[in-house]
């Protein structure tokens, strides 16, 4: 009984870690999110007054607004990228939401009833979290930086071209 106690003190970590990593990209989503609109707004604004930068600003906004959407591509990725009906866990609040507290109740007795039950289902969570929520999440991620990245210096480089 103590081996399970341990696995399950594992998973619980395990769990919590995975949760961290999905707040991390989360929170760093919304801080790319506000960054690119404050770019955005700033580029357009330069634009307006300073047409002869022209080149390097529309680059600046095409893909500031390209990193935009992989910031709520980030925090909202497309069904397709979370869901390919996979078993749910108890865990998951819409396996919960589906059943009635009796159910609930029956399912929580089943899983406490046996260690490998709840080994199976912290398990279970933790490779859903992974595969179907951290991991699209990380993609979309690592595509917002880059394009940020790549598009600043891109039109930096040219608004500096035609500036000397």
């Amino acid at each position: 009984m103590e081996k399970i106690g341990s696995e399950i003190h594992f998973l619980k970590d395990n769990l919590s870690k995975q949760l961290q990593i999905y707040h991390h990209y989360e929170t760093r989503a919304n801080y790319t999110l506000a960054l690119s609109s404050a770019i955005l707004l700033f580029a357009i604004t330069i634009l307006m007054s300073k047409p002869a930068f022209a080149l390097g600003l529309y680059i600046i906004i095409f893909t500031t607004f390209v990193a935009l959407v992989f910031s709520l591509l980030t925090l909202k990725p497309p069904k397709i990228m979370r869901k390919k009906r996979q078993e749910e866990s108890l865990f998951y609040h819409n396996n919960i939401n589906g059943m009635s507290l009796r159910d609930f109740t029956k399912k929580i007795e089943k899983t406490f009833s046996s260690p490998q039950e709840i080994v199976k289902q912290y398990s279970l969570e933790i490779y859903n979290l992974a595969t179907y929520s951290i991991s699209p999440r990380r993609i979309f991620s690592v595509y917002t930086a880059l394009t940020l990245v790549i598009g600043l210096t891109i039109g930096i480089i040219l608004i500096l071209i035609k500036i000397l």
